[in-house]
Order: C-alpha cells, then structure tokens, then sequence
C-alpha cells in the first residue's frame, strides 16, 4: 500500500512532531557530527534538516549555544510540519477537517511540554 494512503486506512485524527530539548541531533547539525564516515545515515538525516541550520545561523546569532540547539530543536518541529503539508492526503485530510497536526516540544531538564501556537507562531507550555 502506499505510504501516502496509510494516513486514512488507519484513520489517524491526530499527528504529533515532538522533539526535546539537549538533542544530539540537533547539536550535530549545528556542530557537525565528530566522525562522519561512523554515521552515514546520521550524516543524510542531517542534510535533510539544512535548512534549519540556515535559519539559526540568521535568526538565532545572538542565543548562546545551548539555546541556539532549543531553538534549532523548534524549528526542526516546524520543519517537519511543514514537510507533511507536501504530502496531499495530509493536505486533503486538513482542509477536510478529519486530521489535526501538532507541533511539540518536550523541556527535559523541567519536563514541560509545550505545543507550538500557530496564532502566536510560538511555542507555548502545553496545559491539558
């Protein structure tokens, strides 16, 4: 079957994008990984992720390290919305109201979860 009809077979209503705070991944992306011939695989996923190093290097120049990697985490989050947005069962399942997709990023050393508000274009703490 193909991957872009699975959404509907299971009749998925909800997708969540979370990603953490203190991510290797990320650190590595705006690092560079120590040993890239050890982890090709890792080396690609990096590449997909480009452009969110293109957008910290513009727009995050003045955070210090640790929150340049939040913020890479954040954008990486959006990034990924953005990319389901490309597949057209997300796109027809939206406009139809029968998906919902949701953008969240989980504060490991305080472990808050906050859900990114499209209205504020800002992650804000996830209150249930």
């Amino acid at each position: 079957m193909p991957r872009q009809h699975q959404l509907h077979v299971l009749e998925v209503k909800d997708v969540v994008v979370c990603g953490h705070t203190q991510c290797g991944a990320m650190t590595a992306l705006l690092n560079g990984l120590p040993d890239v011939a050890a982890m090709p695989h890792m080396a690609f996923w990096l590449e997909t992720a480009a452009p969110v190093r293109e957008i910290i290097e513009r727009e995050y120049r003045h955070l210090d390290a640790a929150a340049r990697v939040t913020a890479a985490v954040e954008e990486n989050v959006l990034l990924a919305l953005e990319n389901l947005l490309s597949y057209p069962v997300v796109a027809r399942r939206l406009s139809a109201g029968t998906l919902r997709l949701h953008g969240w990023c989980f504060k490991i050393d305080t472990a808050e979860m906050f859900a990114y508000e499209p209205g504020l274009g800002q992650f804000q703490p996830l209150v249930v």
